[in-house]
């Protein structure tokens, strides 16, 4: 075995070229702006590095060629390098020779790359380790959905993607998912389950780069298990439109907010949103634009990303529905024409069923049963299903032409206002343009940022939670909620106190 590499730098002059081309990176964003062109430039100028330094370890130690493939993963697998992000690497063995064969070279790989001004977080494994199901840390199975060869053995590389990696995921990847949505509604709660901070996490808040990130896990997940149980070709569905916009959104704010701290700092906060809304980042409009006014791009973009996470989340695995849940369901078919409500879950019903051939209308496009869906997420806390969101948002259009004014939509409303999980049903409501056909007036504080005392959220959002504090009153926690709640019963329309809840700040 021969010895190892001395000293002196691997690849003179390494730093600087390195330095050199993070400011062009860095000037190039100056000038366009675009998130997506600067990470993409930085994981070409990484590669390029790692593969330069592992060619200069091969002309010293041929020996190392066989058995350790070098790979991408995490973000940098998913070429995904921020100015301030970590650079994650695997170093994967075959075993055919013990680890300390490999150790002082990775060692001093990395150590070269720390030189250059690169953070970087290797870890090495076997194949055989890789392969071990770790339910302390699915974090690393995860990473390696991300997965990209680099450089060395690329028969390891391909036992990895061909063997140990599917085999895992047929294992594993159901618990897999609900491990991920654990986790990510864990993260919600954090966050209050609202995308509406007025100083945001741009990674970590609901709507976030975390929850794209999931995204694309789960449906990489998906797509896997799809291939497994049906033999079609594992292939992630590309994301909407909408869901593009947002992305490139989110990756301009992120570089933005790196340059910015020079360091990975992905909080939003107010002089930040000054400094990013005076430079337009993130959109095509030049010249800059109010904070408000930008903040309400970061909202709407996050609601964007937000709603696909929670359309995936509802595709979690469910418990099966006691005998109680199902009767309940049951009685709520027989009451309400065109949909269902299934462990929790509203369900538009098809437009081939019996009431569309007797009505000759989509159950979506019928006001009075799209009206009687909300009133029932108000009453039971049941939420829209995927494909009934979905199917809404189409018919919005035909939902806006055919909506009456005056005392019957007030009857539906003042119903939905009552209900105890009225709060959540307006958030649903706001989100797909609904709430806004029955009160025009909403749309003046959709997304507004107020900065004072008084909103921790957006105005939206605060109504929202003011409606939330009005019903959450029934169950006081301290003598001054009971009295108001109190109170609250002496009224004859208590409705018309939701009301101006709801009007109160349009």
């Amino acid at each position: 075995m021969s010895t190892t590499p001395t000293p002196a730098a691997l690849v003179p002059g390494m730093r600087d070229y390195y330095q050199q081309q993070m400011l062009v990176i860095r000037n190039a964003f100056e000038t366009t702006g675009n998130g997506m062109e600067t990470v993409a430039a930085r994981t070409t100028l990484v590669d390029s590095i790692v593969t330069a330094l592992w060619r200069e370890v091969l002309l010293q130690e041929p020996d190392l060629a066989k058995g350790m493939a070098i790979i991408a993963i995490g973000g940098y697998g998913r070429k995904h390098l921020f100015p301030g992000s970590d650079i994650d690497l695997l170093f994967l063995l075959d075993g055919s020779q013990p680890e300390r064969v490999y150790k002082q070279t990775i060692r001093r790989v990395c150590q070269e790359m720390w030189d250059c001004g690169m953070r970087v977080s290797p870890q090495t494994r076997t194949l055989e380790e890789c392969a071990r199901t770790d339910t302390e840390n699915i974090e690393f199975l995860i990473s390696l959905l991300d997965e990209r060869f680099l450089f060395g053995d690329e028969t390891v590389h391909q036992k990895l993607v061909k063997e140990t990696l599917p085999r895992r995921l047929e294992r594993e990847g159901k618990s897999l998912l609900t491990q991920l949505a654990e986790l990510t509604i864990a993260r919600h709660d954090k966050y209050g389950n609202t995308i509406f901070h007025l100083e945001p996490s741009i990674k970590d808040c609901p709507g976030g780069l975390r929850d794209s990130n999931f995204c694309h896990w789960w449906l990489a997940i998906s797509a896997s298990l799809q291939e497994k149980h049906k033999g079609a070709a594992a292939v992630e569905p590309p994301p909407s439109v909408e869901m593009q916009h947002a992305q490139q959104f989110f990756f301009a704010v992120r570089c933005f907010l790196h340059y910015r701290a020079s360091r990975d700092d992905n909080s939003l906060d107010w002089q930040a949103q000054d400094e990013a809304a005076a430079r337009s980042i993130g959109s095509p409009q030049k010249g800059g634009m109010p904070p408000a006014y930008w903040m309400r791009l970061y909202f709407r973009h996050a609601r964007t990303i937000e709603r696909r996470t929670l359309q995936l989340l509802d595709e979690a695995p469910r418990p099966r529905a006691s005998l109680y849940q199902q009767l309940r369901n049951r009685r709520m078919r027989l009451t309400s024409e065109g949909f269902r409500v299934e462990q929790g879950r509203i369900l538009l019903d098809p437009p081939s069923d019996l009431d569309k051939a007797r009505t000759g209308r989509d159950p979506a496009h019928d006001p009075e049963v799209v009206l009687n869906i909300f009133q029932a997420m108000a009453e039971t806390g049941a939420h829209l299903a995927r494909e009934t969101e979905d199917r809404l948002v189409d018919s919005l259009p035909l939902l806006a032409s055919h909506l009456e004014d005056g005392a019957a939509l007030w009857n539906h409303l003042r119903r939905v206002l009552l209900g105890r999980h009225a709060g959540n049903t307006l958030r649903a409501m706001h989100a797909i343009g609904i709430l806004e056909l029955i009160v025009p007036e909403f749309h003046g504080i959709d997304a507004l940022v107020v900065r004072d005392a008084y909103h921790r959220y957006t105005v939206d959002e605060h109504t929202f939670v003011l409606i939330d504090t009005l019903h959450g009153l029934a169950e006081p926690r301290n003598e001054w909620e009971k009295h108001l709640y109190d109170l609250m019963q002496e009224l004859a329309q208590p409705e018309l106190l939701y009301l101006a809840g709801l009007l109160h700040d349009t």
